[in-house]
């Protein structure tokens, strides 16, 4: 008499996702993920992305690595990857974020004054929410800084007195 073992998987693979070696920020939506996945009874076969949770990449031959396109919507942003293995079974969403910090001063694009210059202590003396890096009028008398004769001091009828050019 012959005997056999059939195995029956019914569980599905499980994995991770990690976005550009698990930095905190990213400069670009263009980012590495790291990705793996286990399945100890048919083996890990597919994987696909989503930005959403919802709407979903392709399935595609399952590797440790990936260069992914992440959208940028709002400054946390998140990869999503699902893992299939052989026998069909879909894993559950693992997910990963990062923020964009398009300056790279450590302050994230939606609470950056000033989110395309380097300005770490976010300096604002006008307190227009803009920040003097950026800001073409650091005093806030309505005249520019390059042809305002006092750019730190408020003074809108660019007075001088002694006629010294300051």
């Amino acid at each position: 008499p012959n005997s056999f073992t059939i195995k029956i998987d019914k569980t599905p693979p499980t994995g991770s996702v990690i976005i550009n070696g698990d930095a905190v920020t990213t400069t670009s939506t263009s980012v590495a993920l790291t990705l793996s996945a286990a399945d100890n009874i048919s083996g890990v076969s597919q994987m696909r992305f989503s930005n959403d949770n919802t709407n979903w990449s392709a399935w595609e031959t399952y590797n440790t690595s990936k260069n992914w396109t992440l959208s940028n919507t709002s400054d946390l942003m998140t990869v999503y990857v699902q893992f299939m293995d052989i026998a069909g079974n879909i894993s559950v969403s693992y997910n990963d974020t990062i923020y964009m910090d398009t300056d790279t001063d450590g302050i994230y694009d939606s609470v950056d004054n000033c989110p395309n210059v380097n300005n770490p202590l976010q300096e604002d003396r006008n307190g227009n929410g803009i920040g003097d890096a950026c800001d073409g009028d650091i005093d806030g008398d309505t005249i520019v800084d390059i042809r305002d004769n006092c750019p730190v001091t408020s003074n809108p009828d660019q007075l001088d007195s002694d006629g010294d050019g300051v």
